[in-house]
């Protein structure tokens, strides 16, 4: 920047008045405008001059980063519960270092759609009916399927908030069994399982600070057995009724990006692994999603 407008913003934000911020963030405006840019976000602490008059109930303040200087603006408003104090004319005033507003949804009201795949493993498991003298044991099953939903976000701090969701599930897995009867010997089949379910979740996101574009998170999840069909080799698919339909309980662990789109959309990838705590024997499952997130 050069030095004739340094020296005019630093004119326009005479340092006759000091302002320490001493709630928990207070957004920075390009223009006088809550419609207008937001170029950074001032947390507790921070301190940096502030104009004595009003401009459209808003009030200049100057940011510095480095050798930048950047004028912004600051709703009156927003100015209650902050400290603001009188300092003699032609005394140094600190600035709050500029730091430009990073690509994040932090303490905002979101939604939005997801598109994603899992692959999920199953362990081997064996069944034994003594009666009959029959024995099968079925092999690991694995696939990978995809999912669909919606979602909200909800606020509850600014560096954590609430992702609860509603998905759509298509689980397609395969293996090998082994059967065998008291007349036919032990015989390797190829085992298709193929289920959708309806998902009921919610996880907590976490920012591991207060500027980050990336979280991590914890989330639990309900997956509602909606139909199913169970195919051994040739033979024609068992469809799965009542109570052989699954009701499971997911445990995972999460961690995701955002990247702004356009002011209020952004884009959200984010990779799960959890495992199926209720399933006999036990399932893994990670998931890869895409998100199409609006602010509000």
């Amino acid at each position: 920047m050069h030095l004739g407008l340094s020296l005019l913003l630093i004119t326009q934000v005479h340092a006759s008045e000091m302002l320490t911020i001493t709630v928990e963030q207070v957004k920075v405006y390009s223009q006088p405008s809550p419609d207008s840019n937001v170029i950074t976000t001032l947390f507790r602490g921070e301190s940096l001059p502030v104009a004595p008059k009003e401009e459209g109930g808003f009030r200049k303040v100057l940011l510095v980063s480095g050798s930048k200087k950047v004028l912004g603006y600051i709703n009156s408003s927003d100015l209650t519960g902050n400290t603001i104090k009188q300092v003699p004319r032609g005394t140094p005033s600190p600035m709050s270092m500029y730091e430009p507003e990073g690509p994040s949804l932090h303490n905002i009201f979101s939604a939005g759609i997801t598109f994603g795949g899992n692959y999920q493993y199953q362990g081997t498991r064996s069944y034994n009916d003594e009666e009959n003298g029959n024995a099968a044991t079925v092999g690991a099953l694995t696939g990978f399927n995809y999912q669909v939903g919606v979602f909200l976000n909800i606020p509850a701090g600014y560096n954590l908030k609430v992702h609860s969701y509603v998905h759509y599930k298509s689980v397609s897995v395969t293996g090998t069994a082994t059967y065998s009867t008291t007349t036919i010997a032990a015989t390797p089949t190829d085992t298709f399982l193929q289920e959708s379910f309806a998902v009921l979740g919610i996880m907590a996101q976490w920012y591991p600070t207060q500027r980050s574009s990336w979280w991590y998170g914890l989330g639990t999840q309900w997956d509602h057995g909606l139909s199913g069909t169970l195919k051994f080799g040739g033979f024609n698919p068992v469809a799965l009724t009542g109570s052989d339909l699954p009701n499971f309980f997911t445990l995972y662990a999460a961690s995701g990006a955002e990247f702004k789109l356009s002011r209020k959309l952004f884009l959200v990838p984010d990779f799960r692994l959890g495992v199926l705590a209720n399933a006999k024997p036990i399932i893994i499952e990670g998931d890869l999603n895409m998100s199409l997130v609006i602010a509000f």
